[in-house]
């Protein structure tokens, strides 16, 4: 053995979407100067070199089959071994296996005479069984086919858990690894996927090592591993855990490592240096590396060994991503060039070809945005965005098409794949200037901008996956969610994360998570803390949880739509234990009557919900177009992480009319924003906001906080000890009127603002008991016999508590104000402290 400077050029989730069209050829340009600069080089990827969607799709119109483009990209790219990503197997093993295999058949752009070759490259998975494979299908290819003994040379079209790569020489192990968690988050038909536990790395280390082993025995010293777990945390521990690999290349994270000096693209930042430094079990040095996926970046790694295999140094300098965006071009060239000129001339023809395939589904519009559709990665997988709220609310309208009773509606955050919009940085500008615009006009498609197209609608949710209809308890609802939040850490973008509609929830993802087995609940989860379900207005039409615990009947019924890939446990969902009734749309006839807009895809698939919603509600003429732009996890409503933001899911909110907002059983905010709004606490002690209008607020019993805000309000404290602030304008405060209260029912009463110059107090005397002439003016609210007063046999008397001073009607008559009631002003009376006193009522 002898020592050696390595290059190692590598990718992870090229999984293209509609910028690959521009990036896959600026990728292949990057590469091929970087190439150049180092005799010995490897070229790696980590997996998901495709993805369902558009760019996949459009293969079919190109060459019959779905996805044959992505394959010649990346044959083109010169890959020399690439780990089995989850999204390889989305479509299900037969859509992967149509993909490995020559097929002279097979013709058209960047295929030369002799037709489609198949992957120039092996698949490796030491942990996926591919031998158990089979379909009674005869025409589906069987992936058992592909298998070659593990530790040879790289052969095409064929799948392994190693192979032996020999560069300047030496020869280099190569390895691949899968997530565990794959039959959860992908279609995985009869593969066995291990360990079966996907949280338990020790058992996945264990099998990895075995392989490696196996390397090393036949004196191979140097190992790379290609894995594809999901969270870059798992490799970083992987790194930790096996002896006598030397670089773990990560995949499916998109974790953008990168050095501090890098260049990057615009709006991008970096999630760690590059590389990440581990010692292995065997007290070796580990370099974790890492880049962000879809075509943006070209990471490179060069990396000295000594005799032993041992990583000595890596070049600081040189060592690092590449920006695949034209200045990054540029940059590599030390010249202005055109990328088209320097990329593989594969690549190049089978863009084109995409392009053209694609552009006439960017004509054919069903909606409107005036702001920027946020589907961000790490966005849609840690918070509420405003396309997670879109796409929610579209499948629950379809489901309420099919069946009225549908009131909630629940999806996965990591299905939503794209933004619909447009994201960069202005010429010039920083991060800080980061710009998100609605969609971009299309002229050679007759698309405007902000308008919404069909390209649009594939490109962000790529899986288009069925609609399915379930029922679930109450408690059930709340057992779901905690799965959704579950896997949430600060640094974590787990798939499982929900976007919903028609209910509103708050988490605290410092609590106890939930844990299933096959059976149930093992653990239960404390993580939410509210969950209400609320009517298209985002009014409350059901508490379900409060304080983490289940309000009322908890076996009361609650009928959801979600997905059809997590109604069957995709992502880990529990509906396979929770779910009843399971009705899945795809099997079902189009209602009468119901939205048939779109043709363009399947009824009650998530792409064609989409596209009916906008096309009612939010239509290609903008009137009215979508307007609600994306906010930070701060000021989030549906979906409140208790670490940035406090709990308001149960606040009763008001919208821009004439509210009547009634409260529950249990503490209640309610606010009526504007309006002139009646708003009726209940039981409970309540908060009430009236901000502005003419608004009433009854406390009703309980200890109360009534804010009537701007405008002439009434605030009526009911039973209990309640604090009144009347706000600007003239306010009328009113003590336990409306119904008859015991004398033991009265508490004490506050009021913050009372303004003698204008403020009134109105007090119904039936509503009272005349208190004895010996209670003490500790009682400070009293009713006495007046013989001044004509009209009714008591009158009242407030007095002043902080100085003792008696406020009465100064005439010492009755006001005739009718109801049995008296008012008493404060105009003239001698108020000391006019903002602090306090009444008994």
């Amino acid at each position: 053995m002898e020592p050696i400077q390595l290059q190692i050029l590598h990718a992870a989730d090229q999984e293209a979407g509609i910028p690959a069209i521009e990036d896959a050829v600026n990728f292949s340009a990057v590469m091929n100067a970087l190439e150049d600069d180092f005799t010995n080089t490897l070229k790696l990827s980590s997996g998901d070199i495709y993805i369902a969607g558009p760019f996949f799709n459009a293969s079919d119109g190109i060459y019959g089959e779905p996805g044959i483009g992505d394959i010649l990209i990346n044959n083109a790219l010169g890959f020399q071994a690439v780990a089995v990503g989850n999204h390889e197997l989305d479509l299900g093993t037969g859509a992967f296996a149509n993909l490995i295999p020559a097929n002279s058949e097979i013709t058209g752009p960047g295929i030369d005479e002799g037709g489609y070759l198949g992957t120039q490259f092996p698949y490796l998975s030491t942990n996926i069984d591919f031998s158990l494979e089979f379909d009674d299908d005869e025409d589906t290819i069987d992936l058992a086919d592909f298998i070659v003994e593990d530790g040879g040379a790289p052969q095409p079209n064929t799948i392994s858990g190693s192979v032996v790569i020999e560069v300047g020489g030496e020869e280099i192990g190569i390895v691949g690894a899968t997530t565990p968690a794959l039959p959860a988050i992908s279609s995985t038909g009869d593969l066995v996927v291990s360990p079966s536990d996907s949280d338990d790395i020790a058992a996945l280390a264990e099998i990895i090592q075995e392989t490696v082993d196996e390397l090393t025995a036949t004196g191979i010293n140097k190992v790379i591993l290609l894995t594809h777990m999901q969270q870059i945390s798992i490799e970083e521990e992987l790194a930790e855990l096996l002896t006598d690999v030397d670089v773990i290349m990560a995949g499916g994270s998109n974790t953008l490592l990168a050095r501090e000096d890098d260049p990057l693209r615009d709006g991008d930042t970096r999630g760690g240096s590059y590389p990440l430094e581990f010692t292995s079990a065997s007290d070796e040095p580990v370099l974790v590396i890492n880049t962000d996926g879809n075509y943006k970046y070209v990471g490179r790694l060069i990396a000295d060994f000594d005799e032993n295999g041992i990583i000595t140094s890596f070049d600081e300098d040189l060592s690092g991503v590449y920006a695949t965006d034209d200045e990054g071009v540029d940059r590599v060239y030390e010249e202005d060039v055109d990328p088209e000129d320097v990329a593989d001339p594969t690549i190049v023809a089978v863009t084109n070809a995409i392009n053209e395939n694609i552009s006439d589904r960017d004509g054919n519009i069903f909606g409107s945005t005036d702001v920027f559709l946020n589907g961000t990665r790490g966005d849609v997988r840690t918070q509420e965005t405003n396309l997670g709220n879109l796409t929610a609310d579209a499948n629950l309208f379809i489901a309420q098409e099919y069946d009225p009773d549908v009131v909630v509606s629940i999806k996965n955050g990591g299905g939503i794949r794209d933004n619909i919009g447009q994201s960069f940085i202005p010429p010039g500008g920083t991060s800080d200037d980061l710009l998100q615009l609605p969609p971009a006009g299309n002229s050679f498609a007759g698309k405007e901008e902000g308008q919404i197209s069909q390209l649009d609608i594939e490109n962000s949710l790529r899986f288009n996956n069925d609609l399915s209809l379930l029922t679930v308890t109450a408690e059930e609802l709340k057992q779901i969610i905690e799965h959704g939040v579950a896997a949430t850490t600060d640094d974590s973008t787990p798939g499982q994360f929900p976007q919903v509609g028609g209910l509103a929830f708050s988490f605290d993802a410092t609590q106890q998570a939930i844990e299933f087995d096959d059976t149930g609940v093992v653990t239960d989860g404390e993580r939410v803390r509210s969950l209400a379900i609320v009517d298209e207005n985002g009014a409350i039409a059901d508490v379900v949880v409060s304080d983490g615990e289940i309000v009322g009947d908890a076996d009361r019924e609650i009928r959801l739509v979600t997905l059809g890939f997590i109604a069957g446990g995709g992502d880990s969902y529990p509906f396979p234990l929770l779910g009843e009734d399971r009705v899945d749309l795809a099997d079902e006839s189009l209602p009468s009557g119901a939205t048939n807009n779109a043709n363009f895809t399947n009824n009650a698939t998530e792409q064609d919900a989409l596209a009916e919603y906008l096309s009612v509600n939010f239509p290609e003429n903008g009137n009215p177009s979508f307007s609600n732009a994306d906010t930070p996890p701060e000021q989030d409503e549906r979906i409140q992480n208790l670490s940035v933001r406090q709990d308001t899911v149960l606040v009763i909110r008001g919208g821009d009319d004439d509210d009547t907002l009634v409260g529950s059983d249990i503490d209640d905010t309610i606010i009526g924003a504007e309006g002139n709004d009646f708003l009726y606490g209940r039981d409970g002690d309540d908060i009430l906001e009236g901000r502005p209008g003419f608004d009433r607020l009854f406390g009703g019993s309980g200890n109360d906080t009534l804010n009537g805000g701007q405008g002439r309000d009434r605030l009526n404290s009911g039973p209990g000890d309640d604090v009144m602030t009347g706000g600007a304008s003239i306010d009328r405060f009113i003590f336990n009127t409306n119904q008859a209260y015991d004398q033991d029912d009265f508490g004490e009463d506050r009021i913050t603002d009372f303004d003698i110059e204008q403020d009134i107090i109105l007090i119904n005397r039936t509503t009272f008991t005349a208190i004895d002439s010996g209670d003490s003016f500790e009682d400070i609210f009293a009713t006495v016999t007046s013989d001044n007063d004509a009209a009714t046999e008591d009158a009242v008397i407030v007095y002043n508590t902080d100085n003792g001073n008696l406020f009465y009607n100064q005439n010492g008559s009755d006001a005739g104000l009718g109801n049995g009631g008296l008012f008493v002003t404060l105009d003239n009376a001698p108020v000391v402290d006019a903002d602090n006193f306090s009444f008994v009522g």
